[in-house]
């Protein structure tokens, strides 16, 4: 039925297959294609041969299209009905949930275009749910050297009202070619929204133009699933609470709250999945926001969605959390002596230097460890700040030991000694414990 499509991929297939390319890169380019970044990591400055890139993108692609033209005739109809739907699977091809969504029929065309200046930005379209909506885009610039960026989304009402939406975040761009690139900016709320007519107004880097664009959610939300928990399982003595979980086509929140007697703090829930009778499973988001904290003790958990997926039993799989001593939650910092005063067990953190409102230290562990370390910062006058922004670096083979450093614009502000609060912390706790979810 879908001999064009096929036909045309073959064609796709051919091309690559012409192209010559020594096996060691070959080698290497799968593993680009493979070592990917959980959940809130920050990824390695590590610059990749630009062929090495477009090939994995494209032999990735290539595999993923081949299934889903065979395997699914509403992908084939979207491929072959919507132009350029091929870089929208491209985007969101690692979260399950969202390939389901669009495979049922979920996916709305908005294909709204404004330009100003030196750019164009089309809003291509929206996957919506009654707690958030994913909306994807394309820019094209003028200038190969300098691609306009977004830096603020804010979404409005049609009388610009701006809204209570409880997260917003922006994927990286994807470049498509020299001048263009796509992504994604996804919006949930706390509850369910009952606004359909939107603003999108986006500010970029370098302007301090804003660009409007109104668009109109048309079809119908599904219902959401709610399945109250109320279980709790024990991984090496701490106690955490499954109190209900919520199954949205865009994702699955998972609310839990970690016993107030537990010895230790959990930092993250590393290794969290929701798996069938089969085997099949939904891990966590890869890309956006993964969890919110309503406590020190409750946190919501953000798994890809198994919406559309109606399986005979579904199980709540809890493996690996970071997690740290209660007491030792906490990282102890003398400004003017540059000296680490207390930290968690094992002394993984290391030469400590601070200059121009940069803190930066060595991280010593035997495994990557792409995270951003620290979250509030308390100085001994009271004063309280968070970072503006965190690197993580390395390992290399000159040095084995990654590379971390947080600038906080208004370190000045803050008394020495200061207490900065762990977010996340090399450290786990690990089990096998399941909680029945139907």
């Amino acid at each position: 039925m879908y001999e064009k499509e096929e036909q045309n991929i073959r064609n796709y297939k051919e091309q690559i297959e012409k192209t010559s390319i020594p096996n060691e890169a070959l080698d290497d380019a799968i593993m680009t294609g493979f070592q990917r970044a959980k959940g809130t990591k920050l990824k390695k400055k590590k610059r990749s041969p630009k062929w090495i890139m477009s090939l994995t993108a494209a032999a990735i692609l290539l595999v993923s299209f081949i299934g889903l033209v065979k395997g699914s005739p509403v992908f084939a109809q979207y491929i072959t009905a919507i132009p350029g739907m091929e870089k929208i699977v491209e985007l969101i091809r690692n979260d399950k949930g969202m390939m389901s969504a669009i495979e049922h029929d979920y996916y709305q065309e908005i294909n709204v275009t404004k330009k100003h200046a030196n750019r164009v930005v089309t809003l291509d379209g929206v996957i919506a749910d009654q707690q958030g909506l994913v909306l994807f885009y394309t820019i094209k610039g003028e200038n190969q050297h300098r691609q306009p960026r977004i830096t603020h989304p804010e979404l409005k009402s049609t009388n610009h009202e701006s809204l209570d939406f409880k997260s917003i975040s922006l994927s990286g761009a994807k470049k498509i070619d020299e001048t263009t690139s796509t992504g994604t900016i996804e919006i949930f709320f706390d509850k369910p929204y009952q606004t359909r007519e939107f603003i999108l107004d986006l500010q970029f880097r370098r302007s301090s133009e804003t660009m409007s664009l109104p668009f109109t959610l048309k079809k119908e939300m599904p219902p959401q699933k709610t399945y109250e928990l109320n279980q709790t399982v024990v991984i090496e003595k701490q106690k955490i609470e499954v109190l209900k979980a919520v199954v949205n086509p865009l994702r699955t929140a998972i609310h839990v709250k970690a016993a107030p007697e537990n010895t230790k703090e959990i930092l993250d829930y590393e290794d969290v999945r929701l798996v069938d009778e089969r085997g099949e499973t939904w891990g966590k988001i890869m890309n956006g926001t993964t969890g919110s904290r309503i406590s020190d003790t409750e946190q919501i958990l953000y798994l890809q969605s198994n919406y559309f997926h109606n399986p005979k039993e579904l199980y709540l799989v809890f493996n690996k959390m970071q997690a740290v001593h209660k007491k030792q939650s906490e990282v102890v910092i003398d400004v003017d002596k540059e000296e680490i005063i207390s930290q968690p067990k094992g002394n993984k953190l290391r030469n400590l230097q601070i200059k121009n409102n940069q803190i930066e230290v060595d991280l010593h562990t035997n495994k990557e460890f792409h995270y951003s370390i620290f979250g509030k910062l308390t100085g001994a006058n009271g004063n309280e700040t968070y970072g503006n922004s965190s690197t993580v670096l390395g390992p290399t083979e000159q040095d084995q030991n990654m590379k971390y450093s947080l600038y906080v614009s208004d370190l000045d502000e803050l008394k020495s000694p200061i207490t900065m609060d762990l977010s996340f912390f090399p450290a786990w706790i690990e089990g096998n414990e399941k909680v029945r979810i139907k």
